[in-house]
């Protein structure tokens, strides 16, 4: 029964103020702990979807990438909200984001597909959030480099700025390129960090390390000390 599930009475805890957050993941699947959460905590009141962020530590520095674990198939409202929800979330660590919507487009090449909705969502980034640092679509190769996204695509409102968070057009791509930089890059990865829920919840992944754990514990008491104060924007 629900009571006798682990899960379940940790949301219930959280939820009734008794825990201030809840990690789980380790041993059960993903979707299935995402559920459970999203029928007890549910999502920020103005929130229509959450996300998952991972960050990537590299040589060239700290990168975010959204959305990895949530969001399979998003439309362009959802993506939207997925590029709210990681830029507050990066501004939360004290760094500006300087966000790319990722595709196998470049700004308008092809006019059918995913790259239609990332447009659609460009736009009304622009329209609605002035203040964020955002454009696409775009290859990652052009977010990366801004040496030739200048050249390319002078017009890009990104202009000589380095991208720091890069937006998935859907969840295969995110899980294949968080996995190549798992695997064949010496990075340390962080996350997946939960966004958009109305409490502290996280989510690991299965088989993840003690470091995995120790770092989503970290971040769980800041999203606790923080949550209370943080506003709404979307």
């Amino acid at each position: 029964t629900r009571m006798q599930d682990r899960d379940y009475i940790a949301l219930m805890m959280v939820e009734n103020g008794d825990a201030d957050g809840f990690i789980s993941g380790v041993t059960s699947p993903y979707k299935e702990v995402l559920e459970k959460a999203m029928e007890i905590i549910g999502l920020q009141p103005c929130c229509k979807y959450a996300a998952g962020m991972h960050i990537a530590t590299t040589k060239r520095g700290s990168y975010f990438l959204a959305d990895t674990t949530v969001n399979s198939h998003p439309s362009a409202e959802t993506l939207e909200c997925v590029a709210v929800l990681a830029h507050d979330a990066v501004k939360s660590f004290d760094i500006e984001p300087v966000m790319a919507m990722t595709s196998y487009s470049n700004f308008g090449e092809y006019r059918l597909g995913s790259p239609v909705q990332i447009q659609e969502c460009v736009r009304n980034l622009h329209a609605k959030y002035p203040e964020i640092t955002v454009d696409g679509e775009m290859h990652v190769s052009m977010a990366l480099n801004k040496e030739l996204r200048m050249r390319e695509y002078p017009f890009s409102t990104l202009g000589d700025k380095d991208v720091n968070t890069i937006i998935f057009p859907n969840l295969s791509s995110g899980s294949v390129g968080l996995g190549i930089l798992q695997e064949l890059g010496n990075n340390e990865i962080i996350g997946p960090v939960l966004l958009g829920m109305n409490k502290p919840v996280h989510i690991l992944q299965m088989g993840c390390s003690v470091r995995d754990i120790i770092h989503i514990a970290t971040l769980a008491v800041s999203d606790a000390q923080k949550q209370k104060r943080d506003m709404c924007r979307i």
